[in-house]
């Protein structure tokens, strides 16, 4: 009987705030993107630009607040799955995107095109492997350089206090009992 009571307050709540929404003038739009799997989206400061993150080392970004969305140019070569994306903070320009293989890429056109950051030295998990990228964080450290860190499977970290050049990869320690 209690299960049937918290199914029957379920729907009576989501009936009273779609009424209370369209009682003030609200309403709420989803629009269907049609394709892959997309992992990620983030907005520029703007709120009017955006990226995703997909599978198969595709990006999508827009310049209209989503209205719309075309997929990016994406360096030759880079062809993993993308989980994580994210813009610089403050900024409508600057994105930054990671996944399989230690892969971190960097957009500084709102996300039409991406250079990889770090296709010479690849980020590696605490198991020496390339690592396998969950997420990504930038932000300004000052009007010339940015600082970020991006994490993922097996213990990988890495930080950057340069424009998405990679400088360091640690692995966290365990603390002592």
């Amino acid at each position: 009987m209690l299960r049937s009571m918290n199914f029957i307050l379920a729907v009576v709540t989501i009936v009273l705030v779609s009424a209370e929404d369209q009682a003030f003038g609200l309403t709420s739009k989803w629009h269907h993107v049609q394709g892959g799997v997309i992992r990620d989206v983030a907005f520029g400061a703007d709120g009017v630009h955006g990226c995703t993150a997909e599978d198969g080392a595709r990006i999508r970004f827009t310049v209209n607040s989503g209205s719309s969305w075309d997929y990016a140019s994406v360096p030759d070569g880079v062809r993993v799955e993308l989980f994580a994306v994210s813009f610089l903070k403050g900024s409508s320009s600057d994105c930054y995107a990671c996944g399989d293989g230690g892969v971190v890429l960097q957009s500084t056109d709102g996300g039409a095109t991406w250079s990889d950051k770090n296709a010479s030295s690849r980020i590696l998990d605490a198991l020496g492997h390339p690592a396998k990228l969950q997420a990504i964080q930038m932000f300004s450290a000052s009007s010339t350089t940015a600082e970020g860190w991006v994490v993922g499977y097996d213990g990988a970290i890495a930080h950057t206090i340069h424009i998405g050049a990679i400088t360091s990869g640690r692995t966290p320690t365990t603390p002592a009992t």
